[in-house]
């Protein structure tokens, strides 16, 4: 079933989309010992014996604009992607819980794909000891010393922070492959200036991430996007750089890309990197910091990040991942990319009005249009005139699957003037105060220009207008539902 509009009730997924890890998991099993596999596998065996057999795995692409959520799946492997806005907070943190969590959804993408008999979290990479919690895949965040990371609770009993935004949220076409985007503003608590523009393009196993504007006034710490930081099960565990197999342990890489490179965790995760970007790569142990006690913990990883350096102004970013990635597929995905004729992926425009991106396997192009926008002029969209989400493919010589969400879910229009002093957003007051929290989501017209005549059939849930040599397509959105209609070419 696809659940990307299931009728979830609306504070069920406020408060799931604010869950402190933030991030959508499978079942977290702990890295089992012989004792605990043995166990686990007596329900299982149990279960075969009367005839019951596991269910298929789920795959597919779901939207969870409650949760300002992006999920797809295939197999036995999940990416989720994830975001804040003025609705749904980046993440509760309590006195002795999640102290260092201010970075959860500043775009975290996370990939769940390793463990045997289950996924685990562990096998994935991922182990709270010696974690840089400045460092959550994805994510663009001002890194910063312990002291001034931790959550500042004086006066409260927990942190559970609004931005000023509304933009962000997951789209899906098909029900197969999506995406995810949002404007990432930081509560004025710790750095109002901190901004961004982020997408995730979600291709099959292929993730494309590009980031525009990123600045803030901070001249003391840099400002990153974090590639992957991989736990390191042991230290000859190797991390591929261009097909070169890099067991050296400490061990760091700083440096300005002069060319396009390609990198392999140890859990088949590939990343390509374009030339021009400044990426670290590090091996090596790190000390961290309990979630709950505060103490010490120390673990070996393998870190990538982009460097964006202090006090960025206009900052921007780009790459790609693939998931089940060998040295072998990652070498000709980078021999592929300069080549428009065989390259997996290309960027049509990248700035701080949309990013768009256009898969050569699914034939799909996605666009975050962080603004509305009436100069498009790659494909066949040329206009839409909200902020959005939208997706299209072509289906046969005359035809167009096209997509589109508005992820702002509209509990309420305009400021929430209590949140604001002075004509300057404090974002003071705790989202379980606001009025607004069980409003229903208001209903929104939303208009994609298309180049050419188009139809839309006459149950389809979108109205069409020829417009001069376009066609207006009109939908009623609400939710942050995807919405999706077959249009047939006319002229």
């Amino acid at each position: 079933m696809d659940t990307s509009s299931a009728p979830l009730s609306r504070r069920r997924l406020l408060a799931y989309g604010a869950a402190a890890t933030g991030a959508v998991t499978l079942p977290f099993v702990p890295a089992a010992t012989g004792l605990q596999s043995a166990a686990a596998d007596v329900p299982a065996a149990r279960l075969a014996a009367a005839g019951v057999s596991a269910e298929k795995s789920p795959s597919g692409a779901w939207a969870y604009n409650y949760a300002a959520l992006a999920v797809q799946r295939r197999d036995d492997w999940q990416i989720t992607v994830r975001g804040h806005n003025r609705y749904l907070w980046s993440t509760e943190i309590y006195d002795g819980s999640n102290w260092y969590g201010r970075y959860n959804t500043y775009g975290q993408i996370q990939v769940q794909h390793r463990g045997r008999p289950y996924i685990t979290n562990l096998d994935s990479g991922y182990s709270p000891d010696g974690y840089d919690w400045n460092r959550r895949p994805g994510t663009t965040t001002i890194h910063k010393p312990w002291p001034l990371l931790k959550a500042d609770l004086t006066g409260t009993i927990e942190e559970v922070l609004l931005t000023e935004e509304a933009f962000a949220g997951g789209h899906t076409l098909d029900g197969r492959n999506g995406m995810f985007a949002m404007r990432l503003r930081e509560h004025p608590k710790y750095d109002g200036s901190h901004r961004a523009r982020k997408s995730v393009f979600l291709f099959d196993n292929r993730v494309v991430a590009l980031g525009t504007g990123i600045r803030n006034d901070d001249r003391d710490h840099e400002t990153e996007t974090t590639l992957f930081q991989t736990r390191i099960a042991a230290s000859s565990a190797p991390t591929t750089v261009d097909g070169r197999a890099v067991a050296t342990f400490p061990y760091t890489d700083a440096r300005q890309l002069t060319d396009s490179t390609c990198l392999l965790d140890d859990t088949g995760l590939g990343y390509y990197v374009p030339s021009g970007q400044h990426l670290t790569l590090t091996r090596t142990s790190q000390t961290s910091r309990n979630h709950a006690t505060d103490t010490e913990t120390t673990g070996a990883f393998a870190t990538a990040w982009l460097r964006h350096g202090t006090s960025p102004k206009g900052a921007g970013y780009e790459y790609a991942m693939v998931v089940g990635a060998t040295a072998e597929s990652m070498a000709a995905f980078g021999e592929a990319m300069p080549d428009p004729g065989r390259a997996p992926y290309t960027v049509l425009r990248s700035d701080d009005t949309a990013h768009i991106v256009t898969d050569r396997a699914t034939g799909i192009t996605g666009h975050a249009v962080f603004e509305p926008c009436r100069d498009l002029t790659a494909g066949v969209v040329r206009g839409i005139d909200t902020a959005s989400l939208v997706l299209t493919r072509a289906d046969s010589d005359d035809g167009l699957v096209l997509s589109v969400c508005d992820p702002d879910l509209r509990l309420y229009e305009g400021k929430d003037t209590a949140q604001y002093a002075k004509g300057e957003y404090t974002g003071h007051w705790s989202p379980f105060s606001r009025p607004w929290l069980t409003n229903p989501s208001a209903e929104h017209t939303l208009r994609v220009t298309l180049a050419g005549h188009w139809t839309a059939p006459a149950d389809a849930s979108c109205t069409t207008r020829v417009h001069g040599s376009t066609t207006v397509v009109t939908f009623t959105t609400t939710g942050g539902r995807p919405q999706q209609t077959r249009l047939s070419r006319t002229s």
